[in-house]
């Protein structure tokens, strides 16, 4: 990520000014417009393009992007767990973050189809894909060429096939890995 001059102060601010445990920012870009895997990332994740959060996104979110070093200390800091280890704060805390305005920063997306593949496989070993219903068949071979498909009818550009299907390939492998007791990070 690359954040604005003022990201760290506003932020900061209401947990300073003890009206907030932990904050975030809805004011999130992509960080590399221009690139078509970065591009095609967002498609499949179903982000916005180029600001990946909409303007009226909630108040409050259990994505922590800044918190009190007290409060982050007490409750053991973020969980291991892979991807979504910036969530596993907020049921430590009983608390969600708030939002703050004006904090701008820019998200640099997998921006190759390897990188791609990696960001699934980390997402298949996190914490987050237990909230995914039937995340073994959604990202079978047949049901993402189905939904790349589908993409580029609804006018994703055509390198969103292969976005889709590495990105599910990670997501498939890190579902391996999790089974195998292979959790949290990549190494």
């Amino acid at each position: 990520m690359t954040c604005g001059p003022d990201y760290v102060r506003d932020l900061s601010e209401p947990i300073l000014a003890g009206r907030a445990v932990g904050t975030f920012t809805a004011e999130l870009y992509v960080g590399e417009p221009a690139n078509r895997w970065s591009r095609a990332y967002c498609d499949i994740r179903r982000l916005g393009y180029p600001r990946m959060l909409p303007p009226d996104f909630p108040a409050t979110w259990e994505n922590f992007r800044a918190i009190g070093r007290v409060a982050f200390q007490e409750v053991g800091g973020y969980d291991d767990v892979g991807y979504g280890e910036d969530m596993t704060l907020a049921p430590k805390l009983g608390v969600m973050a708030i939002r703050v305005e004006g904090a701008a920063c820019w998200h640099h997306n997998p921006d190759s189809p390897k990188e791609i593949f990696e960001n699934g496989r980390w997402i298949g070993r996190g914490h987050d894909i237990k909230r995914v219903a039937r995340p073994w068949r959604d990202n079978s071979p047949l049901k993402s060429l189905i939904r790349s498909l589908a993409d580029v009818r609804g006018g994703s550009a055509w390198s969103t096939i292969l976005a889709r299907q590495c990105y599910s390939a990670g997501v498939l492998t890190g579902l391996i890995g999790r089974r195998l007791g292979i959790a949290g990070h990549a190494k």
